[in-house]
């Protein structure tokens, strides 16, 4: 009998995650340019900061 094998679920991305956090469904796009500009924001102040690499973070969409 072969052995089955249970795949570990794709990550939720940093822009799912929010939109989960503010009452959103993934599905709902309307504000995701606002949301993804929020965030980069927040990760150029903490590269201000002098946290993360030395090029920063940025998302450009959803996928990881």
């Amino acid at each position: 009998m072969p052995e089955e094998t249970a795949e570990a679920p794709a990550p939720d991305s940093i822009l799912t995650k929010t939109k989960k956090a503010l009452g959103l469904v993934e599905e709902y796009t309307a504000f995701d340019v606002d949301i993804i500009m929020h965030i980069n924001s927040v990760f150029a102040t903490l590269h201000q900061l002098g946290v993360g690499p030395e090029d920063g973070f940025e998302i450009e969409d959803k996928e990881p």
